[in-house]
């Protein structure tokens, strides 16, 4: 590589350059130098180091996830919520030794990706304890669907399953669940092809019915596929 950073005027530089180089390379590894027209960056998968040459120094330029300001840079600038570049100019190998460790960590910082946010699963006891969860708006229309539920099925039993309010008559005979913009009812495919034509203006799928919070929950329509679905265990309970 030729390095046209360290040409003319910034040939001094490239000794504290290399020194700095050797230091890092015997620190992490091998890694790739890649030039561009004023600067010269250090790459793995990605850059984690610049350096260009100024009259008096060598500009050294890499990110931290968080501020530094016991390193006493010479500016700084927030490229992201966890990335702040830290810039320096060095002119002595006695600052070697403190960028070793620093580079590193900007090295190892390009290298793995932001964990991942897993939301928290909630293991609830019992169908209040669920409904109590969601906000006042929510709260009403899960209670009247529940209301809606238990009143066309009486002797079902229920109960939380799959994480969800789950109402159990030999079978599992209908759930209900809130999500972001909906409210999902689950009556089984078979019941979603029965209701097709009261279902249009909804959006379904094998299994799930999606009311939007955005349009009336047509309770009625509830109440009918729940009694549609009793009627149905029934059948099956007569033919065994």
């Amino acid at each position: 590589m030729t390095r046209k950073i360290f040409s003319a005027s910034g040939e001094k530089w490239y000794p504290l350059y290399k020194s700095l180089y050797d230091a890092v390379k015997n620190e992490i590894g091998a890694f790739k130098e890649y030039e561009t027209k004023t600067a010269l960056l250090w790459k793995n998968h990605t850059a984690f180091a610049e350096f260009r040459t100024k009259k008096d120094a060598l500009a050294v330029a890499f990110a931290s996830d968080r501020l530094h300001e016991e390193w006493a840079p010479n500016k700084t600038l927030q490229t992201s919520k966890n990335r702040i570049v830290h810039y320096f100019e060095i002119s002595s190998d006695a600052a070697i030794k403190p960028f070793v460790a620093r580079i590193h960590a900007a090295y190892t910082l390009t290298q793995s990706k932001p964990p991942r946010k897993v939301a928290e699963k909630k293991n609830y006891a019992s169908v209040d304890e669920y409904i109590a969860s969601f906000s006042p708006e929510v709260r009403e229309i899960l209670t009247n669907i529940r209301a809606s539920i238990r009143a066309c099925a009486p002797d079902a039993t229920e109960k939380i399953s799959y994480q969800m309010p789950t109402y159990y008559l030999g079978e599992n005979l209908i759930h209900f669940a809130a999500a972001k913009n909906h409210i999902g009812l689950f009556p089984t495919p078979a019941a979603i092809e029965a209701f097709a034509d009261r279902l249009k203006d909804y959006s379904t799928d094998k299994g799930t019915i999606r009311f939007a919070y955005s349009a009336p929950i047509p309770y009625a329509l509830i109440e009918d596929i729940t009694r549609w679905r009793v009627e149905q265990v029934k059948i099956k309970t007569r033919k065994k």
